[in-house]
């Protein structure tokens, strides 16, 4: 199954960036992100893309989801 994750920008190197996903550093491409990504910025990152930007409260409940779903297993 593939899945989408809010991850926090931690660093930006040209197209691509590298990200916190829920405690684990990735580095993901920005060409499909559709719109300027600055260090800081929540973004949502399906398959190594940044697919979009996301705020903070979008984020901070998705990852609540995934923490449910986590301690389901």
């Amino acid at each position: 199954m593939c899945t989408a994750a809010p991850c926090r920008v931690l660093q930006i190197d040209d197209a691509s960036a590298v990200v916190d996903d829920r405690g684990r550093k990735r580095t993901v491409l920005l060409l499909a992100a559709g719109e300027p990504v600055t260090v800081g910025d929540w973004v949502l990152v399906h398959s190594g893309l940044v697919v979009r930007r996301m705020d903070e409260s979008e984020a901070t409940a998705t990852n609540a989801v995934w923490a449910e779903l986590e301690d389901e297993r």
